[in-house]
């Protein structure tokens, strides 16, 4: 069995950046835990198909933005930042996806 744990800064699970001001810059963390036997791979995109969307992604930064997870081994950690050169108001908005792949099946694996 594969799996993978993806745990948020933010209370409600998801990331909170909070008010900031034009040009400040913010980083929020996510961590990735492998929780299967086999080694998964994951990347982060953004879901680009809604023009809303596609100006919204143009504010977060992913590092990394894809990597290994190997089984029993330590979480790893994925900095969102996020950093805006006008005034912007995004809330509640699923931006940010994170697709896990198993290379051991050879599929795409889903999407979390």
């Amino acid at each position: 069995s594969s799996g993978i744990n993806a745990e948020y800064g933010g209370a409600d699970g998801g990331l909170d950046f909070g008010s900031l001001k034009v040009f400040d810059e913010a980083k929020q963390t996510c961590t990735l835990k492998n929780r299967g036997r086999y080694e998964i791979g994951f990347k982060f995109t953004f879901d680009s198909s809604d023009p809303v969307m596609r100006e919204a992604m143009e504010l977060f930064k992913v590092d990394p933005p894809s990597g290994q997870l190997f089984p029993n081994d330590k979480p790893s950690t994925v900095h969102v930042i996020f950093k805006s050169k006008k005034e912007c108001n995004i809330k509640d908005l699923p931006i940010l996806k994170c697709q896990v792949i198993e290379p051991h099946l050879g599929n795409q694996g889903g999407v979390i």
